[in-house]
């Protein structure tokens, strides 16, 4: 087998943040990659992959229920937009969070958190080669 080695070269000319802003990037990072850890506790503890992905929906409906209920005026009123909204919830919010439960059985929490994060990086590769509008080039 081979070694070869990657060189990567950042550089970051001015980064500038306020303890705020730091502070909120932090609890952001904890927050996140937290819920990866929370995910393998319930797991470990018996709870079923459904039942984790149920709890974190309604965790997320109660938390902007009283957002939604003062814009409610504005949500749209035909059939499919509301088809349409349940196909997005159901692919890009249930499916996902039933699979990293199932994927906690499997692995460990770190792993689930490194493959959630890489998703944008999937997304450009499966949206270029899907629609075959873009091609991917170097940054």
């Amino acid at each position: 087998m081979e070694a070869f080695s990657v060189t990567l070269r950042l550089e970051v000319r001015s980064l500038s943040l306020t303890t705020r802003q730091l502070l909120v990037l932090l609890s952001l990072a904890a927050v996140w990659g937290g819920s990866f850890l929370f995910i393998k506790v319930l797991v470990d503890a018996g709870i079923e992959p459904l039942g984790v992905s149920a709890g974190r929906t309604g965790l997320g409906f109660l938390t902007i229920a009283p957002f939604a209920w003062r814009a409610r005026s504005r949500f749209p009123r035909d059939r499919r937009s509301w088809l349409l909204l349940a196909g997005l919830g159901f692919l890009n919010f249930a499916l996902p969070w039933t699979l990293f439960g199932i994927a906690a059985h499997h692995a460990p929490s770190g792993a689930s958190s490194i493959a959630n994060s890489s998703q944008p990086l999937w997304s450009a590769i499966l949206g270029t080669i899907v629609l075959k509008s873009d091609r991917l080039n170097g940054i």
